[in-house]
């Protein structure tokens, strides 16, 4: 996945990037470092601790994991979090305190599952604070197999709508790409949208 997302950087660009829910900050350091164009990233995290661990995470780097995950070795990680403007912000995704425009790519792992309800919020104030593209990486209905699969979402309380909702909230909807078996019972998809022009 983030293979995915970071080959999806580098063929669309963009300098103002954010990760909604950010969890830990790791997925804002990895993107860091493998995305040394990119001048500014920001995680937003719902939690108080998941912002602490990210913010701790800046001043302390998880090499093992950045290793791992990036395939660099620590010096050259060290080199590319150097100086990067990287920030950790806490704050809930359905209001965002950013002006409109404030970024130029904004994506999601598997954090609509936690806002089943609500998404439209979610994709609503992704669009004010996005101008270029955003890829959200969700259990999208179109992802799933299979009426078992569907049946499965439906019991829980989980995200599975439509890539047609994200299209409802006004983005144009560029590509929608199931991406195998991520939980046991279903799949996530990744859908890249834009705010603007852009193709």
């Amino acid at each position: 996945f983030l293979r995915y997302l970071v080959d999806t950087l580098a063929s669309i660009g963009g300098r103002r990037i954010v990760e909604l829910g950010s969890g830990d900050g790791i997925n804002v350091l990895a993107v860091a470092v493998m995305c040394p164009w990119i001048e500014e990233l920001t995680g937003i995290e719902l939690t108080a601790s998941g912002v602490r661990v990210g913010k701790e995470s800046l001043i302390h780097p998880p090499y093992r994991w950045l290793r791992y995950l990036t395939g660099l070795g620590e010096a050259e990680i060290r080199k590319r979090l150097s100086g990067r403007a990287i920030t950790s912000v806490e704050c809930d995704i359905t209001r965002m305190p950013f002006p409109d425009k404030s970024f130029d790519f904004a994506f999601s792992m598997w954090v609509l599952e936690q806002i089943p309800k609500n998404y439209m919020s979610v994709f609503t104030e992704t669009k004010r604070v996005v101008e270029g593209h955003t890829l959200f990486m969700e259990a999208f209905k179109e992802a799933q197999m299979n009426f078992w699969q569907l049946l499965h979402l439906m019991n829980m309380d989980y995200f599975r709508a439509s890539y047609r909702s994200v299209e409802a909230a006004g983005f144009r909807v560029l590509r929608l790409e199931p991406m195998g078996l991520s939980k046991l019972k279903f799949r996530n998809a990744a859908l890249l949208a834009a705010t603007d022009h852009k193709q």
